[in-house]
């Protein structure tokens, strides 16, 4: 696809209470205490494009629910996606030259933008709203490397396989079995993504599908019966530690392990073995998040807690112990005190 042939059309709403469905970014409850932002809600069909700010202003966006890409241009007009952005995944302005980089809706899209202009002057003695813009700004250099490694050090099969693994944990559902994948892009959208053709790509998916590791029920939908078995086919993605920083980049302050409705239904016709494979599955995503992003003391006392339900007092006491490494304020060391003294967990 070429640069282009892309529409620019937009639609604008203001958010009805300040926060859009589904935003949970921590940045956005961050900036509404301290400089008081405009919200907006922004929806995009496939295909819809936002060229970045040439004003000065300053625009973050978090994507709510569909697909969006940061994109870069050729000259020749050729599209390299440099960034993929799934449900909870910020976007960060791009500083690329005009009409070299923007924003691409990848699927029917719904953005929250915070449009932190009015407070420009200010940005620089709101500590809090800084910390948070560097980690953010951390959290998509550490993306950018592993970018470069798979771009620069794996071969097509291997980005295949990997980029599915990615995926399939970013938006996946596992119902005790298997894992189910919507996934709309197509297959040009996955090689200017991969640094590959079309034609390469769908390639590598034909044997990719008869050697068992996905299986395809229509363009866009997939399943996973062996996860493990997928990510090992890629050096990245097999990796623990590469893998934790290569799974779902997010900043969101409420992002639990909550089962979707889907699973909901399916957990009531598992066996207890099943039901309690599909939890581990939750806690151990919700583990690999903390890895990430540590600063979430709810989700470390959700995890003390899902350990200790799971009979895994080990685990949860190691997590009590790391949680009470990372937060110095008292009151978030109380909560964790507590938790472990109702698990009768001994951390000291």
């Amino acid at each position: 696809m070429r640069a282009s042939d892309l529409s620019v059309a937009t639609r604008w709403t203001h958010c009805a209470d300040g926060h859009p469905r589904g935003c949970t970014h921590r940045l956005c409850r961050i900036a509404a205490d301290s400089c008081a932002p405009i919200r907006r809600e922004r929806q995009l069909k496939r295909g819809e494009r936002i060229a970045e700010r040439r004003d000065g202003g300053i625009s973050i966006r978090t994507v709510c629910s569909g697909l969006a890409a940061i994109c870069a241009a050729l000259p020749d007009g050729r599209r390299q996606i440099v960034y993929l952005a799934t449900p909870g995944d910020p976007l960060l302005p791009c500083d690329e030259p005009a009409n070299a980089c923007w924003m691409e809706a990848l699927a029917p899209t719904l953005l929250c933008e915070l449009d932190l202009s009015a407070a420009n002057g200010s940005l620089t003695r709101n500590s809090v709203l800084l910390d948070a813009l560097l980690e953010l700004s951390r959290h998509r250099l550490a993306a950018a490397t592993l970018r470069v490694i798979t771009l620069g050090r794996t071969d097509g099969s291997e980005r295949v396989a990997g980029f599915l693994a990615d995926m399939t944990r970013r938006l996946g559902s596992f119902d005790g079995q298997r894992w189910r994948v919507h996934l709309p892009l197509s297959r040009e959208d996955i090689a200017d993504y991969l640094g590959l053709n079309a034609e390469t790509v769908s390639r590598i998916l034909s044997r990719v599908k008869r050697q068992g590791l996905v299986e395809f029920k229509s363009p866009t939908e997939f399943e996973v019966p062996d996860l493990e078995r997928l990510a090992s086919r890629s050096p990245v993605h097999a990796h623990p530690q590469i893998d934790a920083a290569a799974a779902k980049i997010r900043l969101a302050g409420n992002s639990t392990p909550e089962p979707t409705p889907e699973q909901v239904a399916a957990s009531e016709k598992m066996s207890e073995k099943e039901r309690n494979h599909m939890i581990r599955g939750m806690v151990d995503g919700l583990a690999a998040r903390l890895q990430r992003d540590p600063a979430d003391i709810d989700a470390w006392l959700m995890l003390i807690r899902s350990y200790a339900a799971l009979q895994e007092r080990d685990l949860a006491l190691n997590a009590a112990r790391d949680a009470l490494n990372i937060f110095n304020a008292n009151e978030d060391r109380s909560r964790v005190l507590r938790a472990a003294a109702e698990l009768r967990l001994v951390v000291n």
